[in-house]
């Protein structure tokens, strides 16, 4: 393929990222805005914990595995909000009738004796949710239609491009209110590696 081809076929892919960003966005920008609108700290501590967990749910509830069973106390034990995410997982153990697995014994217990629980010293920056929201699009766009994440140095047909100018050109449209407006394209695309680096086993990112 000649270079003009191949920047022909680069703003093809990228101008059908921005239609299925669209639309996406359009069918979605209800739940979007709900959740961007939540609260931080734990409950989106809890959300992160159960998104890497959902590999581990079907039917009737999580089924883990060994590695499973490790993940999962790690998230319960050291995330802040792990204790939110530790009792939906196990209430749904206990909705189902099924056993509650030993090595969530302990913390099952300490769970129906909130008193005892030792509070988490970890803070939760008030732009989480923003950034999750950023990387995870950035992603998607990036695996989806095989543009570049970022801007790479002389790449002059990356302007525009890339999948993060995409994304943050369809959140200023439409999610302007949450403060995308605000964020220069560098800075944006900081937020999403800062966010991919600090929660890496989170699906998406």
């Amino acid at each position: 393929m000649s270079p003009k081809d191949e920047n022909r076929s680069e703003a093809v892919r990228a101008e059908k990222a921005r239609l299925f960003l669209e639309q996406f966005i359009e069918t979605e920008a209800e739940w979007i805005r709900d959740w961007l609108s939540m609260e931080h700290g734990e409950t989106f501590g809890a959300d992160m914990a159960l998104l890497t967990l959902e590999k581990y749910r079907w039917d009737d509830g999580y089924h883990f595995d060994t590695q499973g069973i490790k993940t999962a106390m790690t998230l319960f034990n050291e995330m802040l909000g792990g204790e939110l995410a530790a009792g939906i997982v196990l209430a749904s153990f206990v909705k189902n009738n099924r056993p509650i697995p030993d090595e969530f014994r302990e913390i099952h217990i300490a769970l129906l004796q909130p008193n005892l629980l030792a509070a988490k010293s970890q803070t939760v920056r008030p732009k989480e949710r923003r950034d999750y929201l950023m990387a995870w699009l950035v992603y998607l766009i990036h695996n989806q239609f095989g543009l570049p994440k970022t801007m790479r140095a002389g790449r002059k047909k990356d302007i525009g491009n890339t999948a993060g100018e995409i994304v943050q050109a369809a959140l200023i449209k439409h999610f302007g209110d949450f403060g995308f407006a605000a964020i220069s394209p560098r800075s944006f695309s900081q937020a999403a590696h800062r966010f991919a680096d600090g929660y890496p086993c989170v699906p998406h990112v």
